[in-house]
This record gives structure tokens, sequence and C-alpha cells, in this order.
């Protein structure tokens, strides 16, 4: 069971910051890979690392940025799929959204969200 929710509550606890604070960047199968986007997440859409942050916050929505990687086939695929590494030609489309996504946390902080979106979000 995915416990991100424990670790981002002691951490935002250690540093005396709130959810607002914060920009969570998760892995989203919905994205290609080589894509992801910021936004303001209010749901868990089903993915277990952020219905544990979101439970253990109590926060009604928080700053996201979802690196995309794919889906399988199948969805009896999934749990592996996620666990295992990329095949080489997607594994570098995600380091090169993993790049994007570190940029967009450090626009954040000279820009509002709304400005970092229209640019992250932006189709290529």
């Amino acid at each position: 069971m995915n416990k991100s929710g424990e670790i981002v509550r002691s951490v935002l606890k250690k540093t005396k910051a709130t959810p607002q604070n914060l920009v969570l960047v998760y892995d989203n199968l919905d994205l290609e890979p080589g894509s992801c986007k910021l936004k303001n997440q209010r749901t868990t859409a089903g993915h277990n690392g952020l219905e544990s942050v979101f439970s253990h916050l109590k926060s009604p929505s928080l700053l996201c940025i979802a690196v995309g990687i794919g889906r399988p086939r199948y969805k009896s695929q999934v749990s592996n799929f996620v666990l295992s590494e990329p095949p080489e030609n997607e594994r570098r489309l995600i380091d090169s959204s993993i790049e994007k996504a570190a940029e967009a946390v450090l626009l954040l902080l000279r820009e509002p969200p709304q400005k970092v979106m229209n640019v992250l979000n932006r189709k290529s």
C-alpha cells in the first residue's frame, strides 16, 4: 500500500509548511510519456499515492504536476507497469517530462501557478 501521505504530512509538520506551500509531482497513466501538466488537483482519480496524500493532509485541493507515463494495454497490467522500468524509448520521454516538471517547480518560486500552467500545459 502506498504511504506517501504519511511522509508528506511529516515533512510539512517538520518544516512548518502548509499544503498550500506544496507541489506534488506524480506519475500519471492518462498522459503520454513526455508530457506533463500542472493543475490544482481536487480528486485522486484512483491514484494510490494521491489518495494517501489527500487523506493525510485533509486538504480540498493540492497543486500537482502530473508526469505522463502512458498506460499499459490491459487494466490488469497496471500494477506491474508502474513498478517496472519503461522501455528505453519511453524512458527518454519520461526523463524529458521530469525535467520539464522540475523547471516548472522552479518557475513556481517566481511566478503564480496560472502563469506556469499556461507555459507547462501548452501542447508542443
